[in-house]
Parts: C-alpha cells; sequence; structure tokens
C-alpha cells in the first residue's frame, strides 16, 4: 500500500468517524433518539455485503501470487534453473490450489462446527482474536513496531498497542451501551443477555484498562530510549488522532453501527488499498513480467492491465489510476465473496427451523459466525503474506 493511500484512507476515515460519533452524541442527547437493533442490523448487514466480506475475496490469489513470486525469486537466485528469465512458465500447480482451498475450507468449517456445539466460548475466543486482528490496523500500532533497535522490544510493544487498541474497539460499547451489546452477546453465545452485563463486564474492562496502562508506559519507555539514542520521532499527529476518533465512535455510536464503520471503512478499505499496491506494483522489468505471467496463466482475473509497458528502458511498468486498481481487485473479489454469502445462508437455515427463525438473532449470528469463520484462515494468511513482504523488502 502506498504511503498516499494510507494517510489518505486514515485522514478521510478520521474526519467522518468523529463526525459519526458526534452526530449520534446529538441525536441521543439533544432530541432523544436512540437508534434500534432492527435498524443497526440493516447498516450493518448492508456494509458487509458491500465491502466487508469481499476484502478477503481475494485470498486465493494472493496465495497464487506468493508462490509465483517465490518461484520468481528462486529463479533468479539460480542462474541454471530453466525457468532463469522465463517468468511465463511458472505457474501455479493446480494440486497446490486445491490444496489451499481444502486447507481454508476446513478452517472455516471447523469454526462453524466449534461456534455450533461451544457458542459462548467460540465467542470469547472471536472477541480476543478480533481484539489483535482489529488493533493491528492502527497506524500507531504500526508505529510502536519501529520505536525501538531490538525486534523484541519492538513486537512486544507493538503487540501491546494492538491488544490495548483492539479491545477499546469491544469494551468501549461494551460499557456505554451495555444493554444493547449484552443482547448482542447473548444471540451470539446462546446465553441470557444478563449473563453479560455482570462480572464478564468488569473482567473485561479491567484487562482492557490494564492493557492501555502497560502500551502506556511502554510507550514513556520508548519515548525516553529514543531521546537517549537520539532516534527519530515514529508518532505523527495523525496517529494518536486516529485512535481517539475510535475511541469516540465506539463510545458514542451505536455498536454494530460502530463496527461497521470500522470494519468496512478502515480495516477493509486499508486491505484493499494494501491489495492494489500488491497487484499493481512500480517495480523491475522482472516484476513486469512475473505479473504479466501471473495474469495470462490461467491463474484468475488478469490483474495487470492490458497497456502496462514490459521492459522499456527506464524498467517501469505503466499502471493504471489506483481508483481503477481497486476497482479491479473488488470486481475479482466478487465471485468468492457471494458464494460465501450462499454457504452461509445455507448453513444458517439448514441449522435453524425455518418455521421458528427470529430476525435478530438470525441476522447477528449469520454475519458475525460467517466473520468468524472466514476471520481464522484470512488472519493467517494475511500473516504469511505480510512476513513474506517484508523479508523480500529486507533482501532488496
Amino acid at each position: 500500500m502506498t504511503k498516499p493511500d494510507h494517510l489518505g484512507i486514515s485522514r478521510v476515515w478520521t474526519i467522518f468517524a468523529v463526525t459519526i460519533a458526534a452526530g449520534f452524541y446529538l441525536a441521543e442527547h439533544t432530541f432523544g433518539l436512540v437508534m434500534s437493533l432492527n435498524a443497526q442490523l440493516v447498516v450493518i448487514g448492508v456494509s458487509m455485503l458491500i465491502i466487508g466480506l469481499a476484502h478477503g475475496g481475494v485470498d486465493h490469489l494472493v496465495a497464487k501470487k506468493m508462490w509465483i513470486d517465490y518461484q520468481t525469486r528462486r529463479a533468479e537466485a539460480d542462474k541454471t534453473n530453466p525457468l532463469h528469465r522465463r517468468f511465463d512458465r511458472i505457474s501455479v500447480p493446480v494440486r497446490l490450489m486445491c490444496l489451499f482451498l481444502l486447507i481454508y475450507g476446513v478452517l472455516s468449517a471447523t469454526v462453524v462446527l466449534a461456534w455450533w456445539q461451544w457458542p459462548t466460548v467460540s465467542l470469547i475466543v472471536f472477541l480476543i482474536i478480533s481484539a489483535y486482528h482489529f488493533g493491528d490496523d492502527f497506524r500507531l500500532t504500526k508505529s510502536a513496531a519501529k520505536h525501538h533497535r531490538q525486534p523484541i522490544f519492538s513486537a512486544i510493544f507493538s503487540a501491546t498497542v494492538a491488544f490495548a487498541l483492539g479491545s477499546a474497539i469491544i469494551v468501549l460499547p461494551w460499557t456505554f451501551h451495555s444493554a444493547d451489546v449484552a443482547v448482542i452477546f447473548g444471540w451470539l453465545s446462546a446465553s441470557p443477555a444478563s449473563a453479560w452485563t455482570g462480572e464478564l463486564l468488569h473482567i473485561a474492562q479491567v484487562i482492557a484498562v490494564g492493557l492501555a496502562l502497560a502500551a502506556v508506559g511502554l510507550a514513556i519507555g520508548a519515548q525516553m530510549h529514543q531521546l537517549k539514542t537520539r532516534l527519530k520521532n515514529q508518532y505523527d499527529g495523525l496517529d494518536v488522532m486516529e485512535a481517539i476518533a475510535v475511541v469516540l465512535l465506539f463510545s458514542l455510536a451505536p455498536p454494530l453501527v460502530a463496527f461497521a464503520l470500522f470494519f468496512s471503512f478502515l480495516h477493509a478499505t486499508q486491505h484493499f488499498a494494501a491489495l492494489a499496491r500488491y497487484f499493481y506494483p512500480e517495480g523491475s522489468a522482472a516484476e513486469a513480467n512475473n505479473l504479466a505471467s501471473f495474469g495470462k496463466a490461467g491463474d484468475g482475473p488478469t490483474l495487470v492491465p492490458e497497456e502496462a509497458s514490459i521492459g522499456e528502458a527506464a524498467g517501469k511498468i505503466s499502471t493504471k489510476p489506483r481508483w481503477q486498481a481497486w476497482g479491479r481487485v473488488y470486481v475479482a473479489a466478487l465471485p468468492l465473496t457471494l458464494l460465501a454469502v450462499v454457504l452461509a445462508l445455507a448453513v444458517g437455515f439448514y441449522i435453524h427451523d425455518a418455521g421458528t427463525i427470529v430476525f435478530q438473532p438470525f441476522i447477528a449470528q449469520l454475519i458475525f459466525i460467517t466473520l468468524a469463520a472466514l476471520t481464522v484462515p484470512h488472519m493467517l494468511l494475511v500473516i504469511v503474506w505480510s512476513k513474506t513482504l517484508q523479508h523480500a523488502q529486507d533482501q532488496s
């Protein structure tokens, strides 16, 4: 993802989130208007269908390109390799792609089955995983990872900041909109809403405060280290403003609306920006040939613009405008996204008796259990993808 993309998304989303939070606060405290859970479910459902679920719809293409990049690096390093400089010959074996899809499907199915058998435990595990996964999106978390020359300190610092920010996404609405959140958690765990308003809430609040204090303490230590070693300060104002916007949004806006705005318009759009940059890089002529073969070898939709100039003197790829790159990635994500929605509906109607389905619990379970089932394999792929990109950057 290019720096302007990242900055632009953060700036626009921060302003948007603060505006929405202020609007809901005024509507409730000035005019007495409160959004119902039915309306919240509509908002989150529409946002998930339009953009939220789609951001993982090209995971199979990411896996394919990772394989092609890996084989390309091997061919470049080994001059005796018959594939050296013949990137058009590199493709992904069908059996490997089938294995990837099988593992992806098994992981998703395992989550659904676990939630069916142990809903309360599955919900708690999902909340913990989500806290880290979403907290890792923040600019503040990424800046924390650069605060120290010792990798282990940076890893601990960034993980603590990620859990602290991610837990805020869960605990803040649970604290300030406890009635709504308790009802939602009750739907997802097949337990009474009252079970989520007492001791469990207090435990979550203590953990969240503890993580926040730990993050602040590590931040102070990192600042002192910077002063001592004369390292450049890694933070900027937007890092802090983005975190403040999240706090305001999840404190003041209805919980499902806040989550929809965060997940679909910050988390998902950042991922789409990274995907657009990944499939449409400005790289060397070798990378151009690699990407051209990716698009022509039947490895999915052609994600390289047809007018790409390959092997020119400048050795750069001529890319389409960034919004067109986003559009093509989004279109490529639609088939698997629609398949996931159809499968989720099929499983939902299979598990529930069609004659006894209650709209609110059914929709909430459909959205969040589907999200959990897709999050586990998607998050694992993103971790491997990030490590691969970091390794390639270190080698360059």
